[in-house]
């Protein structure tokens, strides 16, 4: 089992420890923004997940009632996603 340290140089610490953690803890999702992490995790065989995507889980079970909002208060916060991701989330979103 990968530790942090073990994991490749492209990601910084705090990634490559939660990708070692998720090694370690076995079945546990890992919420993952950075391509490359997503990547490197999925390489391993940790299931990620990206914050748009838990926003769209969070919705099916009804909080919160609309994601627009909440995925605009991240991308001004600094979350890059592409147009084509963000229509493609709500879409998803039915909004």
């Amino acid at each position: 089992m990968p530790m942090w340290h073990e994991i490749p140089l492209e990601l910084g610490a705090g990634e490559a420890e939660a990708i070692a953690l998720s090694l370690e803890l076995g079945d546990a999702r890992l919420i993952l923004d950075d391509r490359v992490a997503r990547r490197r995790a999925r390489a391993l065989g940790v299931p990620v997940m990206g914050s748009a995507g838990v926003l769209l889980a969070a919705k099916e079970r009804g909080v919160p009632t609309a994601v627009r909002p909440l995925l605009d208060e991240l991308r001004a916060a600094g979350l890059h996603l592409a147009k084509a991701t963000h229509a493609a989330v709500l879409e998803l979103a039915a909004e």
